[in-house]
């Protein structure tokens, strides 16, 4: 299964060479830096947190000094009917997405599930057996609606998968956890998720990774994880101290951790970028986390470097300190444009009620 991994800031090469050594020999990981340095773990920074600002700011003024240096790429308002040209005539396409293009699917984002159901998404929230219920609780529902009817592919899914279908979609970088895109084979197999699954669990100590069960996490406490228990029997028999085993987490990121599979992730978006795309497009997320704003960065900066384009799409205008990365941008639900324009062959488009 592919990962996906923070690229570095500097992309001025074909070949995206990156030395891997320090990271593989690394058992401690380093926190997140904002410099693109190569030793970093994919981090999801929480953009509430006060550490953050200082951090935030830093990044923001370096951002301006590195982009002022030359001209300043201005993007250029496009609408449908051109986004759709772009999109047919492009043979390598990247999307880097958010929670925007699982909206109409059902799915909250983090931000909004914090908002309205006061549940805390910070590594720290296991150290507080209410906020560990309350999560425990929220992925459970998440998982229940994913194994659900009512969880059907967006348009805009479909749209991908056809994409992927035509061998046109050479990577799909997802920073949502629902996991929709296992009900289209294609477009899963060109998939990499930044911030985990919610169909998953992971031991914290031995990285084994098996299908979610809701039944483990009905309240604070964390299950053992069978793989280690196995493992320590051997132990008994030879009469040796027996460690404790891991315990198993939902497979999902928290604010503030580092990514358990940074390093393939880090090398799948080397391969995604060796290969060239000539259309990236950025679809329902707003890129303020680092991380992702990283990846998208260099994506768009390696594809106009050989003249292909960069497209913003996304219900509301880029942030100032992103905007300078795109050719295009468009403002608009993107199932809208996927069902009304693409017209690509979708087995449930009339399900799906336009804007």
């Amino acid at each position: 299964m592919m990962k996906s991994r923070s690229v570095p800031a500097a992309y001025d090469n074909q070949d995206a060479n990156v030395d891997l050594a320090s990271v593989l020999k690394s058992k401690k990981r380093k926190p997140c830096q904002l410099d693109g340095s190569q030793d970093r773990p994919i981090t999801i920074d929480d953009p509430e947190s006060a550490e953050r600002g200082l951090k935030r700011r830093q990044f923001g003024q370096q951002q301006r000094r590195q982009h002022t240096k030359g001209p300043i790429r201005v993007p250029i308002p496009v609408n449908i009917i051109r986004v759709r040209e772009l999109l047919r005539s492009s043979r390598k396409v990247v999307v880097i997405s958010g929670a925007g293009i699982s909206a109409n699917a059902g799915f909250s984002t983090f931000q909004q599930m914090r908002k309205s159901e006061r549940v805390s998404f910070d590594r720290s929230l296991y150290s507080l057996p209410v906020e560990a219920t309350k999560f425990h609780s929220t992925i459970c529902s998440m998982f229940a609606r994913t194994q659900s009817d009512a969880c059907q592919p967006t348009p805009f899914h479909k749209t991908m998968a056809t994409l992927a279908q035509k061998h046109k979609l050479t990577l799909h970088i997802a920073q949502n956890i629902d996991c929709v895109e296992q009900r289209l084979p294609d477009l899963e197999a060109k998939t990499v998720r930044l911030h985990g699954r919610v169909d998953q669990m992971r031991c914290q100590k031995c990285n084994w990774v098996g299908a979610f069960q809701p039944r483990l996490f009905q309240g604070a406490d964390l299950p053992s994880c069978s793989r280690c228990v196995e493992r320590y029997q051997a132990r008994v028999s030879q009469g040796k101290r027996i460690p404790n085993p891991g315990e198993l987490r939902p497979d999902v990121l928290l604010y503030n951790e580092p990514h358990p599979d940074d390093t393939g992730i880090w090398q799948t978006i080397q391969r995604g970028l060796r290969k060239r795309p000539d259309l990236v497009l950025i679809v329902g997320t707003t890129l303020k986390v680092p991380g992702a704003l990283s990846i998208a960065t260099n994506f768009c900066r390696a594809t106009q470097s050989r003249g292909g384009v960069a497209i913003w799409m996304s219900k509301e205008e880029p942030l100032s300190k992103v905007r300078h990365l795109f050719d295009y941008v468009f403002r608009g639900d993107c199932d809208d444009l996927a069902y009304k324009h693409l017209h690509y062959p979708t087995s449930h488009a009339s399900t799906y009620v336009a804007r």
